[in-house]
């Protein structure tokens, strides 16, 4: 009863201001909802996975929107595709100002939920445009559907900061592979991830939550008539492997959620199993491609796998290593869907095999370099800093300064693969105020 009181409340504001402001509420038709929606009530409708989005064009030079959130969540706000802005969600029924000061046009305004399931719901309340202005007709839908069911890299956990957090801060589904994947192939998205779960033994599992609308609303079941996607992409299983699964045991859960989840709603769809390899012993991506086969073998031939790889330890991908990922996953994809080839994006930090890339460190911001990662001690004062110098750098302007001042440690590092067989040349320099001592390891 409070939060419907809190609506009329809000309505009889703004309708008492006649002449300031046009009001567009949700069930207009020309807002464009992308993704998992609940609207069970059409005047506040109610969705949580990472990565849905609302998207309208609209007349005038400025705009305002109204959501009713816990507090959690971040979303991205763009404005006639151009540069996200991070819009944080306060809790309870607020007003934001998405944009003003901007010419008197027609503007697109997509607003993209960053944060993931297990940050809970936000439900939306709708526009303010200018005095007399409306909505235009909205932009087509992308003429390709993906689907995604996956877990933390999926979701975007830490994906912009490489200290590893859970702090919704950090986390980013626009900048992880499938949003990356979907913009490179022109394709929308639903992306159905929860950090920490996997596909047989962790709590919750994907099956629990695969067909839900809101991830932490039961029963609030997903009519999957509403969207049929082309392909649908599943990245699970390396949670299992923390809870002592066996191969056995995961093979059956990977062709079990193929064969009696997925099948039944999506019988034409591409389905392709991706996992990474790198950061653990025995880890699930070394036989996801026995569940792939195991599947054709049954007959379903319709299936693919894909293996990133994940060479950073246990630390969850941050932006450019997502970006790697997406550039791997949309060739694939692009390939099975018989599609043109998207152009890689740019700011991948992914080597090729044997290759170290940003060499120079010339690549990243002014406490990290893309594709090389920090570490430090936590009970010294191990530090370390990015150097915008020519004068100290070896090649190029900058270089990477680890400052140890007791008897802890502080470096960076960056691993590729390697072939067997083939022999690789590696050099690297190091410079010390006279005096210090350090080592430099290859």
């Amino acid at each position: 009863m409070k939060k419907v009181l809190s609506y009329l409340v809000l309505l009889l504001l703004t309708f008492s201001t006649a002449g300031a402001a046009s009001i567009i509420h949700p069930n207009d038709p020309n807002i464009l909802y992308t993704g998992r929606f609940d609207f069970t009530d059409p005047m506040a409708p109610a969705f949580g996975w990472p990565g849905t989005s609302i998207t309208a064009n609209f007349h005038g030079t400025s705009i305002k929107a109204t959501f009713d959130d816990n507090g959690f969540n971040y979303f991205y706000v763009i404005i006639d595709d151009g540069q996200p802005s991070t819009l944080d969600l306060s809790s309870g029924l607020q007003q934001y100002d998405l944009a003003s000061a901007l010419t008197d046009t027609v503007h697109k305004i997509e607003i993209v939920k960053k944060t993931e399931g297990s940050e809970g719901d936000s439900s939306f309340i709708g526009f303010e445009l200018d005095d007399g202005k409306s909505l235009a007709p909205p932009p087509p839908r992308p003429p390709l559907k993906l689907e995604f069911y996956g877990n933390s890299n999926a979701s975007g956990y830490s994906c912009e900061c490489t200290c590893d957090s859970g702090d919704p801060l950090y986390k980013n589904n626009y900048l992880a592979f499938p949003g990356i994947t979907s913009r490179m192939l022109n394709a929308e998205y639903s992306c159905i991830s929860w950090s920490g779960i996997g596909i047989t033994a962790t709590s919750p599992i994907i099956t629990d939550v695969w067909d839900r609308i809101l991830p932490k609303t039961a029963p609030s079941v997903w009519n999957f008539s509403n969207y049929i996607p082309h392909a649908v992409i599943i990245n699970l299983g390396a949670n299992d492997y923390y809870w002592g699964v066996t191969r056995t045991e995961l093979l059956l859960a990977w062709e079990d959620f193929v064969t009696n989840y997925l099948r039944p709603v999506y019988p034409e769809a591409h389905i392709v199993l991706v996992n990474s390899y790198g950061w653990a012993i025995d880890e699930p991506a070394d036989y996801v491609h026995l569940a792939v086969q195991n599947l054709h073998d049954a007959g379903d031939t319709n299936v693919s796998y894909v293996l990133f790889p994940w060479l950073w330890s246990q630390a969850h991908a941050v932006v450019c290593e997502q970006a790697g990922f997406a550039n791997i996953l949309a060739r694939h994809l692009a390939e099975k869907l018989s599609i043109p080839q998207p152009a890689p994006v740019d700011f991948s930090c992914i080597p090729d095999s044997g290759e170290v890339i940003n060499d120079s460190f010339e690549k990243g911001s002014e406490t990290q370099v893309d594709g090389w990662r920090s570490f430090t001690d936590w009970w010294e004062d191990g530090s370390f800093a990015v150097i915008d110098d020519p004068a100290a750098a070896h090649s190029g302007t900058r270089c990477i300064q680890a400052s140890v001042p007791n008897k802890g440690y502080a470096g960076f590092w960056q691993a590729t693969d390697a072939t067997p067989g083939i022999t690789y040349t590696a050099t690297a320099y190091m410079r010390a105020t006279a005096g210090d001592t350090g080592k430099l390891k290859i």
